[in-house]
């Protein structure tokens, strides 16, 4: 079955379309070989204006996704279309996009424009580090890993069994508990730089 996306619907799908057929393609079975990150997809993405699909529309992105739901199926277009290619890069791209929208949703417009406009201006992306051993049985609160506040700042201490984008990220989204609160109380996302200790 047809169905008919209307124009900018249509033009994000052949966007997707071609970085996925001319790009993705092209670079799946070498990333599957050597577990990398398909940069070269996320680059191409960038030069399409796709990259920064969920970032909001002030710092230069369409503010698209599930969490807001502007528009959402502009986002899924994109994951179908690398998905049809590599589903590795497709997920990289869901990881990235998906954490773009939670941080426009929730970040003031200082922390806004302090940390997420020069990364969207520079093609950077996002890691989301959330995954731990036993995490459905606990309750998807309910976290291993703990922040302690500090003066200037938290110190974690957990145990994460994955960090999708870690390596290449600029941020990672890391989700933990407060201690001595209740699960969904003591939830919280911290911003970690790459690089930090």
């Amino acid at each position: 079955m047809q169905i008919d996306l209307g124009p900018r619907l249509d033009a994000i799908r052949g966007k997707a379309r071609e970085v996925a057929t001319t790009v993705t393609a092209k670079h799946a079975a070498q990333h599957d070989r050597e577990y990398s990150m398909p940069m070269e997809t996320l680059s191409a993405l960038k030069d399409v204006g796709l990259l920064t699909i969920s970032a909001p529309k002030r710092l230069g992105g369409d503010e698209t996704g599930m969490v807001n739901l502007e528009e959402p199926l502009g986002f899924l277009l994109v994951v179908e279309e690398l998905a049809r290619q590599d589903m590795s890069a497709a997920h990289c791209f869901q990881v990235h996009a998906h954490t773009s929208q939670l941080l426009s949703a929730y970040g003031t417009k200082e922390q806004q424009d302090r940390w997420f406009a020069p990364l969207f201006n520079n093609g950077g992306i996002l890691s989301w580090t959330g995954g731990e051993p036993g995490r459905t049985a606990r309750g998807q609160y309910n976290m291993i890993s703990e922040a302690t506040a500090r003066n200037d700042g938290f110190v974690l201490n957990g145990i994460k069994q994955y960090g999708t984008n870690a390596s290449e990220g600029a941020w990672n989204v890391v989700t933990v508990s407060l201690p001595n609160m209740p699960p969904a109380d003591g939830f919280l996302m911290l911003l970690i730089p790459r690089g930090a200790k």
